[in-house]
């Protein structure tokens, strides 16, 4: 008789996903914010990633399209006015400081 071994994939964070990944953390953190299809498991408040299923979503090219809805976006904020490239905070600061002189 044969018995079934079932292999548990451990759960990785956000960093520990970049690292088996060689990637960054901040890009890791890029293609959460920006790609909705980024396989997660919710483990309590964190959310937490397989790699087989991430590197399956890669191969499939989910990270190109997370990076085409983020140009998508920055496109869209530069066509409203809405974008500084430095970021909003330095925006404000910028216009505080043109309508203080």
């Amino acid at each position: 008789m044969k018995s079934k071994v079932k292999v548990i994939e451990p759960l990785l964070n956000p960093a520990g996903l970049a690292e088996a990944m060689g990637m960054s953390a901040a890009t890791i953190t890029l293609w959460r914010q920006y790609a909705r299809d980024l396989p997660t498991v919710g483990q309590g408040r964190s959310r937490r990633h397989r790699l087989s299923d991430v590197i399956r979503w890669f191969g499939g090219g989910g990270h190109q399209r997370a990076m085409a809805a983020r140009r998508a976006r920055i496109e869209t904020r530069k066509a409203n006015g809405e974008y500084h490239p430095t970021g909003p905070r330095k925006k404000v600061r910028a216009q505080r400081r043109a309508v203080a002189s």
